[in-house]
């Protein structure tokens, strides 16, 4: 197999490009998850991925993706990726880092007309972020959706589902984007660092072994109203003081 090497230059051009879609006057980026700056920056990735000659796909729970295939029809399906959405007031490579580079290296192969093993597709995850639900995309493609997330009648998961279908996702289909893992060959992602281990060891990339869980718990803690003045400390039960 030959050597490849990417257009650097096209690659820099893409990121001075989205660079500009959510800039702010501090010089952040906010592209909230089905904002309007989202939706421009998921419609100039629409743009890229056709003029690159992929096909473009985008399943039942928006997310948005550039296939190159492999000329075995049985062949499994490589994903790469990340999102385009971010946080308010961001940086420019958290997520964007691992659409472009995923579309530079598909470009390239292309380009190369090499034979495949495996289909390649790279992926724009929906609300990666949480604007409205953190790993909306994700968890909808690998079936790990809440059950009741969509079904709620709390307010916050109405303008949900509200801001869901002006962006053309209609919310009783999402659960049908979920993929069969059998038909998958794996999924790579390349992250920008936010830490600073790579930095003090001067390297410039590392491969991941593990990665941090988050879980989140409610916990209620049960305390005693008394006299601020009068209850004696030994007799208080401060619901504050318990839950150090």
């Amino acid at each position: 197999m030959p050597r490849l090497h990417i257009n650097s230059e096209r690659l820099q051009a893409d990121f001075e490009t989205i660079s500009r879609i959510g800039l702010t006057e501090t010089g952040g980026i906010s592209r909230l998850a089905l904002s309007r700056e989202d939706l421009e920056a998921r419609a100039w990735f629409a743009d890229q991925i056709e003029t690159a000659g992929l096909l473009i796909h985008d399943d039942d729970a928006g997310n948005l993706s550039g296939i190159l295939r492999s000329d075995n029809p049985q062949a499994r399906t490589l994903l790469v990726g990340s999102h385009l959405d971010t946080v308010p007031n961001a940086g420019r490579y958290d997520g964007v880092l691992g659409v472009l580079a995923g579309l530079e290296c598909l470009r390239t192969i292309k380009e190369s007309d090499l034979d495949l093993p495996v289909h390649l597709e790279v992926m724009d995850f929906t609300d990666d972020e949480g604007a409205w639900q953190p790993m909306f995309g994700s968890m909808s493609l690998t079936g790990k959706l809440p059950k009741d997330l969509l079904n709620s009648a709390d307010p916050a998961k109405s303008a949900f589902r509200a801001a869901l279908r002006r962006a053309g996702i209609q919310p009783d289909d999402v659960r049908r984007a979920a993929r069969d893992p059998r038909a998958l060959a794996g999924y790579v992602e390349m992250h920008v660092e936010q830490g600073s281990r790579l930095e003090s060891a001067a390297t410039t990339i590392g491969v991941v072994t593990a990665i941090v869980g988050r879980t989140s718990y409610q916990l209620r803690f049960l305390g005693q109203a008394g006299h601020s003045g009068t209850a004696s400390m030994s007799l208080r039960r401060d619901a504050l003081q318990g839950a150090c």
